[in-house]
């Protein structure tokens, strides 16, 4: 799992960059514009992620089973945490930032709208087949 500190952070990101995983540069109104589209504030820790870099690969996966390897960014672009395949299909209240295959990560707004925690879930015929909260260290 991610294990980090806002020192080396950086060393999270994949290298070279993908550019096409990661999203323009981050503005306190490109911001407000997600969280107005998806209904809820994001949390600081993610923005903050997001202000060093727009989203984008990981070196490694950051969840036990070695799924999940990308975080999407705040965008317009393809893959971004407002514009991605499995936010049409997971339960309001989840928030999609990485997924591959059947695996996502969702940020989980479900019992605290302020507060999310992070859920893996696994997708069966486009429907949740099981979920799993995530411990990830604070950044």
């Amino acid at each position: 799992m991610l294990a980090t500190t806002m020192e080396n952070v950086n060393n999270i990101w994949e290298r070279p960059i993908t550019l096409s995983a990661v999203q323009p540069k981050l503005t306190p109104e490109m911001i407000q514009t997600a969280e107005s589209q998806l209904g809820y504030r994001l949390p600081a820790a993610y923005i903050e992620l997001m202000y060093l870099q727009n989203g984008g690969g990981l070196r490694c996966a950051y969840t036990k089973d070695n799924s999940n390897y990308k975080i999407m960014g705040i965008g317009p672009n393809e893959d971004s945490i407002t514009n991605n395949e499995f936010l049409p299909k997971v339960p309001k209240g989840l928030i999609p930032f990485d997924g591959v295959c059947e695996f996502v990560l969702c940020f989980d707004y479900r019992t605290d709208p302020d507060n999310p925690s992070i859920v893996q879930i696994t997708m069966e015929s486009g429907k949740i087949a099981s979920e799993e909260i995530i411990k990830i260290h604070s950044l």
